[in-house]
């Protein structure tokens, strides 16, 4: 399955990769080496101390030279290095292991769109079958399509397959293939911690019964030796460390329970919330399947992969659903959410130009920042934590998020109407001539299409689906002689019948588009689309208008109604 297509009829089943895709059974030389070089960074390096501090630290105390308070057999001492083995085993499985990437310039074929949606969505809007790009997001960075639980990840660098967050202790993202493992590891630290700290404050438990029998002498030598000191320190870290990384395993168990991620949460959060607004039915996330089917899905269906960080089969680009769920619920959602957020920014025209620059921490570039954009430029997190990008003079940006004298913005391809393209990031607010709240970005037409819309089943079968080859007859799939509803609110169009929206695209032609439809004309009560499809404005009553027929006039007719022709 090519990036441009050309293989888009090839089958295989869409629960697993296509073969020309799929991971190796055996690593290649660039995964372990990068496996190596994740494990070898500073965050990793500093886990694996602590473990092994302890870890010695508890068999010093416990076994070698026990404080004698409470004997600790063998069986015991067994039980301990197992729990740090099966430790250790999860870390190391999580770190050489990685998230899992999508592969560059992955996209699904037409056939497998095709059958996702006659599963989920059967009847079509618009008569046109959507593509991918109106179904997947699509990264500009990874020039690839994301699957829909798959998210880009600014450290990796990367998009990554079911991305939960960025972990600075493994070095890396938890994902689809390292999920089971960080999953064990997170439950077996607070096990071998609550172990090692048991052990650990059989020192303090020494000492105050030392104070409490009154011999001083004796309480400050046992309290001046370094390994008794060594020890206090490490009982001290096993308790915090039981209780930082057991908060987590609790976090965990939801997510675990609901089949979501830290990243799909907020995803979800802002779904209710922006239905809510909209007045649309309430956001279903498609993967909860139930809480015993939701740890199988993340777990796996063996004993075996419950208690060791062994790999499985399961299904990365295309998850299981919940029945009555679609597959591209979710991106269709994002897709959306994305839409609204740009609605909300402002665009506006550069008047200076601005270097990017590649690194971070680098003093000359910094110095010329600071130098050319003030010093307050400099002191602001954006700037150094998230992607910069660079600007030149005239050149037509969409700003969504300013914050302490940066603006996060993107390119306008066409002008303030333009075509959002290439990836955002962050520059100086000094760059921009004015940011005026005024200049809302919106595409072409955007407000005369708002509000609800008919569509007659002759129009739309006239051309768009009958086509001229048939003399505009309607076509005998017809799924309805009624009028199908259409609701426009903002950037986002939903037909009544439909559990998708879709974004209203701008287009340097057209000037508008929807599912690579364009709109070739509009007025305040019809709007008439590429395919032959006509909306128009449902038939509304003014007060005291109806005459003795018992006809309405409609809002806009007469000689409001103008037609506003679409030109090339």
């Amino acid at each position: 399955m090519a990036p441009n297509g050309d293989h888009a009829e090839e089958e295989w089943p869409h629960q697993r990769w296509p073969p020309d895709l799929a991971y190796p059974e055996v690593p290649s030389r660039a995964a372990c080496w990068k496996g190596f070089r994740r494990l070898c960074a500073i965050t990793p390096f500093i886990s694996l101390s602590i473990v092994c501090l302890v870890t010695l630290s508890t068999l010093y105390f416990g076994w070698v030279n026990p404080t004698n308070l409470r004997h600790h057999s063998r069986i015991e001492m067994f039980a301990f290095c197992t729990e740090v083995a099966l430790l250790m085993w999860s870390y190391l499985t999580a770190v050489l292991r990685g998230p899992g990437f999508v592969p560059s310039g992955w996209e699904p074929s037409k056939k497998e769109v095709r059958d996702l949606l006659a599963t989920s969505d059967p009847r079509p809007f618009m008569e046109v079958e959507p593509v991918a790009k109106d179904l997947l997001q699509y990264c500009e960075i990874c020039r690839c399509f994301k699957p829909p639980r798959a998210h880009h990840c600014k450290e990796c660098g990367r998009c990554v397959l079911w991305m939960d967050h960025h972990c600075p202790w493994t070095g890396t993202c938890i994902g689809h293939d390292n999920m089971p493992a960080f999953v064990l590891f997170t439950h077996y630290v607070p096990l071998a911690s609550l172990h090692a700290f048991v052990i650990h404050a059989e020192i303090p438990t020494r000492l105050g019964v030392l104070w409490y029998r009154n011999q001083a002498s004796a309480f400050w030598h046992v309290l001046q030796r370094i390994h008794t000191v060594v020890g206090l320190t490490l009982a001290v870290v096993s308790l915090v460390v039981m209780i930082l990384v057991g908060s987590l395993a609790f976090d965990l168990h939801w997510s675990l329970s609901n089949n979501l991620s830290m990243v799909e949460e907020l995803v979800v959060d802002k779904a209710k919330a922006r239905r809510y607004d909209s007045k649309e039915a309430v956001f279903v996330f498609p993967y909860d399947l139930g809480e015993r089917e939701n740890w199988k899905e993340v777990l796996g269906r063996s004993w075996r992969t419950w208690f060791l960080p062994l790999k499985f089969d399961g299904s990365a680009v295309w998850p299981t659903l919940r029945e009555g769920s679609g597959a591209f619920d979710l991106s269709v959602e994002t897709l959306v959410q994305k839409a609204n957020k740009l609605s909300r920014g402002v665009a506006a025209r550069t008047s200076k130009a601005f270097d990017g620059g590649s690194g971070r921490s680098s003093c000359c570039y910094w110095f010329r920042v600071c130098w050319r954009y003030g010093c307050s430029t400099c002191c602001c997190a954006p700037a150094c934590c998230d992607r910069r990008i660079s600007a030149e003079p005239d050149t037509w940006m969409l700003v969504t998020n300013r914050e302490g004298g940066w603006v996060k913005a993107q390119r306008l391809r066409g002008g303030p109407a333009g075509t959002p393209e290439g990836p955002s990031g962050w520059l100086p607010e000094c760059c921009f001539e004015t940011l005026d709240e005024e200049h809302r970005y919106e595409v072409p037409y955007q407000n005369i299409l708002q509000g609800t819309w008919e569509v007659d089943p002759s129009d739309a079968n006239g051309v768009g689906a009958g086509g001229a080859a048939d003399g505009g007859k309607p076509s005998p799939s017809a799924p309805s002689a009624e009028p199908r509803r259409v609701r426009v609110h903002g950037p986002v169009a939903r037909a009544a019948y439909s559990r998708l929206a879709f974004v209203l695209r701008p287009e340097e032609k057209s000037g508008v588009s929807l599912l690579g439809v364009p709109l070739l004309s509009v007025d305040s009560v019809e709007a008439c689309w590429g395919n032959g499809e006509v909306w128009r404005r449902p038939p509304q009553p003014l007060p005291g208008s109806a005459g003795k027929d018992g006809k309405s006039n409609s809002v806009g007719g007469g000689a409001l109604r103008q037609r506003r022709p679409i030109e090339d």
